[in-house]
């Protein structure tokens, strides 16, 4: 659409806007975007942050032996439990068998501008079950930004939320009073957010110390966050080329094909054409590959030299470590000057 970058902009922008009707301010709610394919994606723990479908990253902490997982689930055809036909939700889950039942795992969202929440009540609801019954908390975290005060996890009015799932599909609507940010110092707001957290780890929000941990898979689906007291809210389904695009400001892939080219010398520049202008100038990495028996890729043993940035585009140098140029252009092989580099890629701006 003609107008997408100052859509995506005006989404996050000033206090309380939205644009279009764009009442969620979760992104990929629905979980219907996975540029980084479908799982299973598991942490590391050290470090313990894992994104997985669009916008949404797993944490997960422990000691001895843990399991920490989320991918892809699909709807059965004709399903009723959740309304309006979803067609994706996402499963992760947490299995731990350390001595000290230190392993824990949340499924969170960052949501850029922190000041958006600020003084506001919100309301969330979502969809959620489980393998096995028990309870998952519901934890609001704020980042100030590069420059500013301290992160702060929780700094609601009211307590952490509790909900208790079962093996059966139930829809939740949790109601949080978050603060006012006074005595706070803010960085730029496209460095800081809010974090919405579903966490197994219900007993470390609790000041009584005395909510049991979950142990299971957890399964989500229909995600919203909205500022106001609401009732009885309806998911916000948005078109799905529009929540790509929203996904895009923070991360994007060009596959095979997508990539630009150029003449094969020794230190080649190309254009990355970005689809959406990124939050932040992002980080780049280039899908290495050997070189197929019908299409040229940077091969490894290229080192990436980045020229210049914006919002928009990046122009970058390729320049080989250890080997002449490793390009091949099938139609013209014997001249150099001819061939083609393909360097897939990703552009990563997440929070």
């Amino acid at each position: 659409m003609a107008n997408s970058a100052a859509l995506l902009k005006s989404f996050v922008g000033p206090v309380g806007d939205t644009v279009g009707g764009l009442r969620n301010k979760i992104i990929n709610g629905g979980f219907d975007i996975w540029q980084r394919g479908v799982g299973p994606f598991v942490p590391a723990f050290l470090p313990p942050r894992i994104f997985t479908a669009d916008r949404w990253n797993l944490n997960a902490t422990g000691t001895g032996t843990t399991t920490a997982t989320a991918e892809q689930k699909e709807f059965a055809d004709g399903q009723t439990e959740v309304p309006d036909n979803p067609e994706f939700y996402i499963e992760y889950q947490v299995f731990d068998t350390a001595v000290d039942g230190s392993a824990a795992s949340s499924l969170s969202q960052a949501i850029e501008n922190v000041g958006v929440l600020t003084g506001q009540r919100v309301t969330v609801s979502f969809w959620m079950k489980g393998s096995v019954p028990g309870i998952i908390a519901i934890t609001l975290s704020r980042g100030f930004g590069l420059g500013g005060s301290p992160r702060v996890i929780n700094p609601i009015a009211e307590p952490t939320k509790f909900v208790n799932i079962t093996t059966d599909w139930q829809k939740f609507v949790v109601k949080l009073d978050v603060l006012d940010d006074v005595g706070k110092t803010y960085g730029p707001h496209e460095t800081s957010a809010s974090g919405l957290n579903f966490s197994t780890e219900a007993r470390g929000h609790d000041p009584l110390d005395v909510q049991p941990k979950y142990t299971g898979f957890v399964s989500l689906a229909q995600v919203q966050l909205e500022i106001g007291d609401i009732d009885d809210p309806k998911f916000e389904k948005r078109d799905i080329g529009f929540e790509l695009q929203l996904c895009q400001r923070y991360y994007e892939i060009a596959h095979r094909g997508e990539s630009n080219f150029g003449k094969a010398t020794l230190t080649n520049e190309m254009w990355i054409n970005y689809k959406v202008e990124k939050r932040i100038p992002p980080a780049i990495n280039f899908i290495l590959r050997e070189q197929g028996p019908t299409s040229s890729h940077l091969a490894p043993g290229y080192l990436v030299q980045f020229n210049f940035t914006d919002g928009f585009s990046i122009k970058y140098a390729l320049s080989p470590l250890f080997a002449p140029f490793r390009d091949v252009n099938l139609s013209t092989a014997t001249d150099p000057g001819g061939s083609r580099l393909s360097a897939p890629w990703t552009a990563d701006a997440e929070l």
